[in-house]
C-alpha cells in the first residue's frame, strides 16, 4: 500500500492507491483508482453535468469566467441558443469575449454577451 497525502489544510491518511494481481514470472495487471490520478477521492469526483463543468473549467481556463448571477436579460435583447460548449467557446474567440458560466442547482449555463445578443448555452445536471 502506498501513502497519499492530502493538502495542508487537510488531514493525512493512508489509501490504496492501485493493486495489481501476479500473473506469472513478470506479468501484472495493474488498477489504479481513478479519483487518485487527480488527487481527487472517488466520491469527490465530479458527475454528469458537474464533469462537463470540471472539464469546460480546466480545457477552457482562459475563457471561462464564473459568476455568482447572470444578468437579466433586456427585452429588447435576442437569445441565440448554441449547441455544444466548444461552438459557445468559439463564439466567443471570434467576438473576443468571455464565456460567462453561472452555476445553479440544477443546471450550469454558459453564455457570451455581444451588445443585444447573447449567446447561450445550457447544461442540465
Amino acid at each position: 500500500m502506498w501513502k497519499a497525502f492530502a493538502l495542508p489544510e487537510e488531514r493525512e491518511e493512508s489509501v490504496a492507491l492501485l493493486s495489481y494481481q501476479h500473473q506469472g514470472e513478470f506479468d501484472y495487471l495493474v488498477y489504479i483508482e481513478p479519483g487518485y490520478l487527480f488527487g481527487l477521492p472517488a466520491e469527490a469526483l465530479p458527475s454528469g453535468g458537474e464533469e462537463e463543468a470540471f472539464r469546460a473549467r480546466k480545457k477552457y481556463k482562459n475563457v471561462v469566467v464564473d459568476v455568482a448571477e447572470l444578468l437579466q436579460t433586456k427585452p429588447e435583447e435576442a437569445i441565440v441558443p448554441v449547441g455544444p460548449l466548444d461552438e459557445l467557446v468559439k463564439a466567443a474567440d471570434s467576438l473576443l469575449k468571455p464565456v460567462l458560466h453561472q452555476v445553479e442547482a440544477d443546471r450550469h449555463t454558459y453564455c457570451v454577451i455581444d451588445g443585444l445578443t447573447r449567446y447561450e448555452y445550457i447544461s442540465e445536471l
